[in-house]
């Protein structure tokens, strides 16, 4: 049990070694988490924070839920007043957009599993320029063909979710806890499959140059034989990535009084340039903030995942549980 979980706190610390030694992965990092690639933590919470009871639902309130919906709706309003072809140069101007950004997240996939793996097997400085020319092409559509199916994957396990939860709901706080709770006891461990099966097969695509069929049945058997402790895996990084949000939002909250404090100030002193000054740089800060939160958990969490795909290739790990259920009954068996 106590190599477990010595080797456990090895892979998370030398993944925050990894990432706080390689600040110029950060960058390559906060794209590649555009994917939204293994994110269960932000998946639960988007998606069943705002659910209410079914009776107290209306058309508006379902909108807001919906991240971009309000926008999208609008969008969509003032695009069916257009001219046909302006129509369809718009929706081909935006589906060629969103492409490029999807490709561009996956290159970053790429170079960063590819660049965290050569940093495991060698102690030299990462050349990212020769990380960036060793990027195929075919790797690419690959990665984006995974990344869609564990999306669809993971919007359809919380969709069938929230339908079993909404009709739980009501005004007692403990039916509330009581339903959450039943509904997280089914929906995270699927969550945690359906992640851990895509960032292995991520990996092997990029690391063992291996076809989507080829990577996730080399991914399932590796599963098969280590359920336990990448399921083990996968709930230290949920709870790591819990702890790290809400670091962040103590650090926004912090920020944004700083923020507000000084846009007091300014209009106190009477100048809307030094506000509107004050205003820009806030949401500068912020945006800088987001950017270094999403680059130092999207690198911290990809290193772990490819650490656990060379562990697991090579030797396997002995589940951390296992051993402490050994651990208690060791004394019943001696009696």
């Amino acid at each position: 049990m106590k190599k477990s979980l010595t080797i456990y706190r090895s892979m998370f610390e030398k993944a925050w070694q990894m990432t706080w030694q390689h600040k110029e992965l950060w960058i390559i990092a906060a794209v590649a988490g555009l994917a939204n690639t293994g994110a269960v933590f932000r998946s639960v919470l988007r998606g069943f924070s705002h659910l209410q009871p079914a009776d107290q639902l209306n058309v508006e309130q379902a909108q807001d839920a919906l991240l971009g919906m309000p926008w999208l709706v609008t969008y969509l309003e003032h695009l069916v007043t257009l001219s046909p072809a302006r129509i369809i140069f718009t929706i081909a101007s935006a589906a060629i957009l969103l492409l490029a950004a999807a490709l561009a997240a996956m290159a970053a996939q790429h170079v960063l599993i590819l660049g965290i793996d050569k940093k495991i097997k060698s102690r030299k400085a990462l050349n990212l320029h020769a990380i960036i020319h060793a990027i195929k092409h075919a790797h690419l559509w690959r990665l984006l063909a995974v990344n869609i199916i564990m999306v669809l994957a993971t919007t359809i396990t919380i969709a069938l979710g929230a339908l079993v939860l909404v009709p739980l709901l009501s005004d007692s706080a403990i039916i509330d806890t009581l339903a959450f709770s039943g509904v997280y006891i089914i929906v995270l461990p699927i969550l945690f499959a359906v992640s851990a099966l895509g960032m292995l097969t991520l990996i092997q695509i990029v690391r063992q140059d291996r076809t989507i069929p080829e990577a996730a049945i080399g991914t399932w058997n590796l599963l098969r034989r280590n359920w336990l402790v990448t399921l083990e895996t996968t709930l230290l990084l949920f709870i790591v990535n819990a702890l790290i949000s809400l670091l962040l939002l103590i650090i926004i909250s912090a920020y944004a009084l700083i923020v507000i404090l000084l846009l007091f100030a300014a209009y106190n002193v009477g100048s809307f340039a030094l506000m509107v000054t004050v205003g820009v740089l806030g949401v500068l800060g912020a945006v800088i903030i987001f950017l270094f939160h999403a680059g130092i958990v999207s690198c911290f969490n990809y290193s772990v995942w490819t650490q656990l795909a060379h562990r697991l290739e090579r030797h396997g790990l002995f589940p951390g549980l296992e051993g402490i259920v050994r651990w208690v009954l060791k004394p019943l068996r001696g009696n």
